[in-house]
């Protein structure tokens, strides 16, 4: 039983990599910003790209910025190596005003080198210049004497000084040389990967994806990706014994899949598998779904019986004011998954009820909203501030615990010797992960300190939350909806965060956060819940599955990158298109910054003298507002649910409402919890535990339905080479 086990522990801690996980944007995150790049005249004219390292990408870059960065780095050994002597004496220039211009050269955005408009390229390239001399002024102030120099653009003309002339002139040719081999790179790096590299029905081999040109890339961001890895994993293991013991959390998702595991003594299945009910439950759901399969392919000839319905048309006809509020998908549509109904039968009723609520009560709280003021409401700012707000409660509510945890973990009061050794050694390995993650974030990606550290408590706030919503209600299919960079800029200020960390922090949101629907972190908690239930030891398996996690992102990364490069990136369009939305939400901020005439000063500003700027944190007023009505929203439910133990609305609403998965869950967890109220209310406690297997046996029939038209579906195409009719059973 332990080593069944062990295998779902860390099946369930890899799945958060493909189909809406990791994997899904990591990719697509490097490669499209450079695709696009001569595609969005507003990044060019704001340099956005200029903003985030070169290193983030494969190959470095973009075809322009790699022959540049060539030409740049040829010219400073030449001049290092005096190589230049004759012709510096010969422009009557020297070599330290020379390596001025080199420098200034530099911060030129390359696809801006050979522009007609070398005035706007000058424009952009006086805030690279006040980027780059913030942290370390000397270093640049002979390129920043040679640019006041410079009589209002970069084209080197008569009036221009000699050493500019002969930097263009020479870096121009060599650019231009080195340019065509850099797009021959790029056809296959970048280019390959959106559009596919096989011609026809071609198959190409591993060793035709062009993995030299990623090594850089990974090296640049594993160590990142690895550190938060660790991070995530320990947390969970952290707040394990707070939430199973203390608290007693359900962990509904986590008690199902072990009653597939656990077998009575000397049994061979499961003893779940042993009961009537469990097959009465199981049969009917797997039947109904195979009907519904045939039918979807033979219309016509077999009856299907729907589960899912949508009138949006109908419901926006009789209540116009809805479209107007906003957000009126959740009355428009309603879906039965018996998953859902099944796990709503674990959960709490206080729970299970706010869920299937959450869905109508958006929709009223929208219309009355807008009845009262005339605007829509920005529940994605609630959002944020609702998580910050469940983040203090979690804490208030495991303050003792977490103390003890923290003082151990730095050797006082008796270190980790008695039974919470398994959470203070994970402690001591979090605060690992999150120094290595905050190092990285600096030292590679070159965010300053004091936003790294406040991302990374942003970020895990999010997971944190998001987790004990997974863990609490036991729903599979979660949003969170909200962007750790959105809630750091717009309680912090786009001049306190700077202009660099702007982008990144925008950028860094598509792969880290961008859809937890497949977290990490909530597939962690809940293996440590079965890994409790089933006897193995909690602390091996988070370091052991550690490891196969750091094995599963080399695997994963290697699968899923050939296939981008055999049929291309560009079949998932959303996913396509994060990494630009999240640039083009940069753009918007460093244009608010230069217009305001901010830039300058939030460009040199550092650690601790960004926090005077945060009083300029203007026009962030409503998204402010909206994430303390969340925060107090959230605070306030809790405390009213600790002085009365009866009150029935869970602080969940405010963290899952307006979401795309409320919108879709609300139904089948309202029917779950009429079928458990009724089920205790007229059979009592132990009829409730009686029909457990029966429950469980639903979300068994719809699992198996699921597998079974997966599978189909695959030898099909096996068989035919043709693409199979496919029957969405799960909302994704």
């Amino acid at each position: 039983m332990r080593e069944l086990a062990v295998v779902l522990c860390f099946v369930l801690m890899v799945s958060w990599l493909p189909v809406s996980g990791f994997f899904r944007y990591f990719q697509r995150a490097l490669v499209t910003p450079q695709v696009q790049a001569d595609n969005n005249p507003d990044w060019r004219k704001a340099d956005t790209m200029g903003h985030l390292p070169a290193g983030l990408f494969p190959s470095g870059g973009g075809a322009e910025l790699v022959a540049m960065r060539g030409a740049i780095l040829a010219e400073r050994q030449v001049l290092a190596n005096g190589g230049l002597d004759q012709q510096l004496a010969a422009a009557g220039t020297d070599a330290a005003a020379y390596a001025g211009a080199i420098d200034l050269a530099s911060l030129v955005p390359p696809r801006m080198w050979r522009d007609e408009d070398q005035i706007a390229a000058r424009k952009v390239t006086e805030l690279a210049l006040l980027r780059a001399a913030g942290p370390d002024p000397q270093r640049w102030a002979s390129a920043g004497e040679l640019l006041k120099g410079l009589p209002g653009t970069l084209a080197a003309d008569s009036a221009s000084p000699a050493a500019w002339r002969l930097v263009r002139q020479r870096l121009g040719a060599s650019y231009a040389e080195r340019l065509p081999a850099a797009r021959l790179e790029y056809e296959r790096v970048y280019t390959g990967m959106t559009q596919g590299l096989p011609v026809g029905d071609e198959i190409l081999p591993l060793s035709g994806v062009p993995w030299s040109a990623w090594l850089p890339a990974l090296a640049f961001w594993m160590p990142l990706v690895l550190f938060l890895v660790l991070m995530v994993v320990m947390l969970s293991l952290i707040v394990h014994r707070q939430w199973s013991h203390h608290e007693q959390l359900n962990y509904p998702i986590a008690a199902v899949a072990s009653s597939f595991i656990q077998r009575d003594q000397g049994g061979v299945l499961p003893g779940v598998m042993r009961s009537r009910l469990f097959w009465a439950g199981l049969i009917p759901i797997l039947l109904l779904h195979l009907l519904n399969y045939i039918a979807v392919w033979f219309p016509g000839y077999v009856p299907q019986i729907t589960l899912h319905w949508g009138q949006a048309g109908l419901v926006l006809q009789m209540f116009p004011t809805i479209s107007q509020a906003g957000n009126s998908y959740a009355l428009a549509q309603g879906d039965i998954f018996f998953t859902i109904i099944g796990l709503a039968y674990f959960i709490s009723s206080e729970v299970s009820f706010t869920m299937g609520i959450a869905g109508i009560a958006v929709v009223l709280f929208n219309v009355q909203f807008y009845a009262m003021s005339g605007t829509t409401a920005d529940l994605s700012a609630s959002r944020s501030g609702a998580y910050l707000g469940y983040a203090l409660i979690l804490l208030y509510t495991g303050r003792t615990y977490y103390w003890a945890v923290a003082v151990k973990a730095f050797g006082l009061r008796g270190g980790a010797s008695d039974e919470q050794a398994e959470s203070v050694w994970a402690a001591r390995l979090f605060l690992l992960g999150a120094a290595g993650f905050v190092s990285v974030l600096v030292a590679a990606f070159g965010l300053d300190w004091l936003i790294a550290i406040a991302y990374t408590l942003t970020l895990m706030i999010l997971f944190l939350v998001f987790t004990r919503v997974v863990c609490e209600t036991g729903v599979p299919f979660l949003q969170a909806a909200w962007h750790p960079a959105n809630l750091l800029i717009n309680t912090l200020g786009m001049s306190a965060v700077g202009p660099g960390p702007l982008v990144l922090l925008y950028y860094l949101s598509t792969v880290m956060s961008q859809d937890p629907r497949e977290c990490l972190m909530p597939y962690a908690a809940n293996a440590m819940k079965v890994a409790e239930n089933t006897g193995v030891k909690r602390f091996r398996l988070a370091i052991t599955g550690f490891v196969v996690i750091a094995i599963a992102l080399i695997v994963g990364f290697i699968a899923i990158t050939w296939g981008m490069y055999n049929f291309g990136s560009t079949r998932d369009g959303y996913a396509q298109q994060v990494a630009a939305g999240a640039l083009n939400q940069g753009t918007r901020d460093l244009s608010m910054l230069v217009d305001t005439g901010q830039y300058a000063a939030t460009a040199a500003a550092s650690g601790l003298e960004k926090l005077p700027l945060i009083a300029e944190n203007t026009g962030k007023g409503r998204e402010l507002g909206w994430i303390a009505f969340g925060l107090l929203a959230v605070v306030t439910l809790a405390v009213i649910r600790f002085r009365f133990a009866g009150f029935y609305l869970h602080p969940v609403l405010f963290l899952v409402w307006d979401t795309y998965p409320a919108a879709r869950v609300w139904l089948s967890f309202l029917i779950g919890w009429i079928a458990k109220e009724l089920i205790v209310r007229f059979g009592g406690g132990r009829v409730y535990q009686n029909l457990k297997p029966l429950f469980i046996g639903l979300i068994a029939g719809e699992l198996i339905a699921v597998l079974v038209t997966l599978t189909t579906g695959w030898i099909y195409h096996l068989s035919t080479g043709l693409m199979p009719k496919t029957m969405w059973i799960f909302a994704g």
